[in-house]
């Protein structure tokens, strides 16, 4: 039983990648530009700003790194531009923030959570990201770990 129902599981998230163009190659992250927030820059890794004690700071969400964790957490990392410190926040599944990384100061949960939060752009992404996840790990389930 196990095998046909592990069979199965392999068959279907083929068909869910293949539907979707994603079969083939590295996995790769993407996002339509209309989930991207205020002041994004792709090319320095910076999904949106968010305006905090006076200050904007950039912001982007990571997928789990380990290629073996099974996990759907993502990972809200916080930075001043220019400055090394960065906070970084787990949000699980279930929406719960867990701090990973304390930044400076400013950037309590409490403060990001409550700026981010609240706007539907943020939870579009946040949502978007969730299903990246999955076809990250239906990609690595057919095809081994890629870098992202």
């Amino acid at each position: 039983f196990q095998e046909g129902f592990e069979t199965l599981v392999t068959e279907r998230r083929t068909q869910v990648l293949e539907a979707m163009g994603r079969l083939e190659g590295a996995f790769e992250v993407q996002l339509p530009e209309s989930l991207l927030g205020e002041g994004a820059d792709l090319e320095r890794d910076i999904l949106g700003r968010v305006e905090l004690d006076g200050q904007r700071y950039a912001w982007r969400i990571e997928l789990c790194s380990d290629p073996k964790c099974e996990c759907e957490n993502l990972f809200l990392v916080v930075w001043l531009p220019g400055e090394p410190q960065r906070a970084v926040f787990a949000i699980t599944a279930d929406g719960r923030w867990l701090v990973e990384q304390a930044g400076n100061a400013a950037l309590t949960m409490d403060a990001v959570e409550g700026a981010l939060v609240a706007t539907e752009a943020f939870q579009a992404l946040l949502g978007q990201m969730r299903v990246e996840r999955i076809l990250q790990k239906y990609h690595r389930s057919l095809r081994g770990p890629s870098v992202v």
